[in-house]
């Protein structure tokens, strides 16, 4: 069973499909038809709108005939882990900087810190 709401959108929208195939304006169509210019224009621009974004955004859906589809009893996917830019950068001078990865040696980083000390 429709609801009210269901059954005002059929009625206007069959309203709308109908003004559409004729050649009156939608003042015209309404005065023949005996139904509100405002309420009609009202639902006209929901219709149209809907109309027009349907027409720009084509099916994401691609129908692929059955015996063109491939099966597979076992799949794996190896997916690793992201590893988040941690660099460290260092801005010694105008013309000098530093740049660390995360992983980089401890020790390393060290001596690299103590030799720029003396610079």
């Amino acid at each position: 069973m429709m609801s009210s709401m269901e059954n005002k959108l059929k009625f206007w929208k069959n309203h709308w499909q109908q003004w559409k195939k004729s050649s009156v304006t939608q003042p015209e169509y309404c005065k023949l038809a005996g139904i509100s210019i405002h309420v009609f224009r009202r639902y006209s621009g929901t219709f149209s709108k809907h109309e027009k974004r349907s027409k720009k955004r084509p099916s994401k859906f691609i129908l692929v005939p059955e015996n063109k589809i491939q099966t597979t009893t076992k799949v794996k996917i190896k997916t690793e882990p992201s590893i988040p830019d941690t660099t460290m950068k260092l801005h010694l001078s105008e013309k000098m900087f530093l740049e660390i990865p995360d992983t980089f040696n401890k020790e390393t980083l060290l001596k690299i810190l103590k030799v720029v000390e003396t610079v």
